[in-house]
């Protein structure tokens, strides 16, 4: 359905609409559309603030591209960290690729849009469900997983009528769209809190989770905690035993942490608590030793809590400090059941591929749902992925500078699983995610394995620990990593 300018200033407001008379775009419509409609700067996570000077792809890289791709026009980039948009200016489509993966011609781009209609109308549209305006009024004020289930539907709608093979799970089309649909509206699930940062409809976790689901009684608790939203918070939803998160056996004191190992590991546990003992070198400090330890959140990094506050720390071997990590523990198991949809539809709709993107959906949902008090000063997202400032979000990291897997080379190489030394759990069959998962689609009769193509970097394959899945690229190493 064709907008128009008045409607595109009515969304975006005139000084985030761009308008480009005169572009040098061969396709008539394309040219038409940005000399009299224009597009917005910035929304649905997409950022065209390129639109406006339309370089070509060759100009904007610094390697040689193909012919076909580097006469393109760049719009923009997904997110700060994604992909290039493209404008191919003969057909009017929009694609999104990594300049520095394309100039390798096992790499193509992926459709993001089949022209700039379709792009802005999916724009509009994903701005307008998160205003609640337009199409999606009726879903203002309202929460829950049904609310979001019904997000995701109208939106899966919307797409269909603008662009329908946007919907289309495979290795040229981009997942951008899809993630849109599946993982933006679960900010709606949960809402701000009263005594936490956030308040979880009864039953999230026990029904994502079943029998990794841990809930603490009052006498498996030390008795420093003294946070009774906490206490309670344990109690009634508890947090969950994952493979990126491995709750101990029993909640303790790092008190009784350390006189409970020092005999065993006397070496091991003075390091660990370098700095923090008193002067006769056997007791620790009283904040540090009242802080209590429920188990490790990656290689080198333990999650403790404050009894008198319930705040989240995260304790960092190496160095023997501890940083803040999350607000409390409803925040941090609200994460791990957003990370828990991710294992869930991953699988069927590829929402990896689509990796910035997804990204930038989790960040916007931790930051804002909790009317502010789970700022965006705790999370921040940077090239090297979802990241939180104690390392417990790095879940789709790579090295800095490692570029996304959402473009795929033409030849799938070989290469051997690879990961990090912790046991790799894959999730279980069970499907309690938010919307129903449609049947994966039958392989087509000529689907086979490709011929492989030359061992480099770009395709080693690593096991994901977070989606339980084989994904092209290379695991990231180091305190934090949760691959």
């Amino acid at each position: 359905m064709a907008m128009t300018y008045e409607q595109l200033l009515g969304v975006f407001g005139a000084d985030t609409v761009v308008r480009v008379p005169g572009a040098s775009v061969a396709h008539e419509p394309t040219r038409r559309w940005l000399a009299d409609v224009g597009l917005p700067r910035e929304a649905a996570n997409l950022r065209l603030d390129s639109a406006s000077g339309l370089p070509t792809a060759a100009e904007a890289s610094s390697q040689t591209l193909p012919a076909a791709i580097g006469k393109m026009l760049v719009l923009g980039t997904v997110t700060e960290q994604g992909g290039t948009v493209l404008l191919d200016g003969t057909t009017g489509a929009v694609y999104e690729g990594y300049l520095a993966l394309l100039s390798d011609a096992r790499f193509q781009p992926e459709l993001l849009a089949s022209d700039l209609s379709s792009l802005v109308g999916l724009m509009t549209a994903v701005t307008r469900m998160h205003r609640d305006q337009g199409e999606f009024a009726r879903f203002a004020g309202r929460r829950g997983q049904a609310v979001a289930a019904e997000m995701t539907e109208n939106l899966l709608g919307v797409i269909r009528e603008h662009d329908p093979r946007l919907l289309d799970v495979s290795s040229e089309i981009s997942g951008h769209w899809r993630v849109a649909a599946h993982i933006a509206p679960l900010d709606r699930v949960a809402g701000p809190g009263e005594d936490l940062a956030l308040e979880l409809p009864p039953g999230l976790l026990a029904k994502a989770f079943e029998d990794d689901l841990r809930r603490y009684e009052d006498a498996d608790l030390p008795a420093v905690l003294t946070h009774e939203p906490t206490r309670r918070f344990l109690r009634e939803h508890g947090l969950a035993n994952t493979n990126y998160c491995l709750l101990d056996e029993q909640a303790q004191t790092l008190t009784d942490y350390f006189h409970g190992n020092r005999d065993a590991y006397p070496d091991l546990f003075t390091d660990y608590f370098r700095g923090h003992f008193a002067d006769d070198g056997e007791t620790l400090s009283e904040h540090v030793g009242n802080l209590i330890r429920l188990g490790s959140i990656a290689d080198e990094i333990d999650l403790v809590m404050e009894g008198a506050t319930g705040r989240l720390l995260g304790w960092y071997r190496p160095e023997g400090k501890h940083r803040p990590v999350n607000v409390d523990v409803s925040a941090m198991a609200f994460a791990q059941w957003l990370i828990r949809q991710v294992q869930l539809l991953d699988p069927v709709q590829d929402l990896i591929q689509a990796e910035a993107s997804m990204i930038t959906n989790l960040t916007r949902i931790l930051a804002g749902t909790a009317r502010g008090r789970l700022q965006r000063r705790h999370l921040r997202v940077t090239r090297t992925g979802l990241r939180h400032r104690g390392g417990l979000f790095r879940l789709f990291g790579r090295e800095p500078g490692w570029p996304s897997r959402r473009s795929r080379p033409a030849s799938r190489g070989g290469g051997s699983p690879g990961g990090s030394g912790r046991p790799h759990r894959t999730p279980k069959p069970h499907a309690h995610s938010v919307c129903p998962l449609p049947p994966r689609p039958a392989p087509t009769p000529d689907s086979g394995p490709q011929p492989a193509g030359p061992r480099s970097e770009t395709s080693l394959t690593y096991r994901s620990r977070v989606t339980g899945r084989t994904r092209r690229g290379r695991p990231r190493a180091g305190p934090g990593a949760v691959w």
